[in-house]
């Protein structure tokens, strides 16, 4: 058998520095932290099944969140400083006069 022949050619000097690279790697973008939780977040962040959140927040023993769209949230400040407070149920707040009635509280 004869030399080997190379089939593919060399790729020019400026097209094999063109792939080198220049300088360390870019810096990772630090992680942008979390402000509000879905209902599931939030009930894995305070250990409850996400059907018991959703009970004690329909029952007015935990905060009511917010909605971005359709979306239900909960800021992360506000879960901890209610969870910091004792979980205390929520107060009255612009509900229908029938809340009014009852003395402000929510059911």
């Amino acid at each position: 058998m004869g030399d080997a022949v190379d089939i593919l050619p060399e790729a020019p000097a400026a097209e094999r520095r063109r792939h080198r690279r220049a300088g360390p790697p870019p810096a990772a973008a630090a992680p942008i932290p979390r402000v509000a939780l879905d209902a599931a977040e939030a009930a894995a962040a305070l250990g409850l099944s996400r059907s018991f959140w959703l009970d004690l927040v329909d029952s007015g023993r935990a905060p009511r969140g917010f909605t971005l769209g359709r979306c239900r949230r909960w800021s992360v400040a506000e879960l901890q400083s209610w969870a910091s407070t004792g979980c205390k149920p929520r107060t009255w707040d612009g509900g229908s006069d029938a809340d009014k009635k009852r003395g402000g509280e929510v059911r």
